[in-house]
């Protein structure tokens, strides 16, 4: 319920922001993999921006697929940083990740 509430949050924010939302979920780590090398050697020039927002499991470092494989995150941000057409512009990722053994505090405003 948790994920469920804050990726519609998430969905409508940054298509309130004019963002372009493409959703993938319950994905294997290699499917992850491919789809971030496919958004990596995309053409964003005519783009001001681009953020990648993952919600999942892992670890320090490192995300989890659905089949328990993980992903590191610095092989994730590394691919857009060799991407050309971002050169220049901000990339943000957010990454929601419990990490096994550890709980979460929550943020009063």
């Amino acid at each position: 319920m948790f994920s469920v509430f804050y990726s519609a949050t998430m969905i409508q924010l940054f298509r309130d922001l004019h963002f372009q939302v493409d959703i993938h979920e319950g994905k294997t780590a290699a499917e992850m993999n491919n789809i971030i090398a496919d958004y990596a050697s995309r053409d964003y020039s005519s783009d001001q921006a681009f953020i990648c927002v993952i919600m999942s499991h892992g670890l320090l470092g490192k995300i989890y697929g659905v089949d328990g494989e993980v992903v590191e995150i610095t092989g994730i941000t590394e691919k857009f940083a060799r991407c050309q057409s971002l050169d220049g512009k901000p990339k943000l990722f957010f990454i929601q990740a419990c990490q096994k053994g550890k709980v979460e505090g929550g943020v009063l405003s």
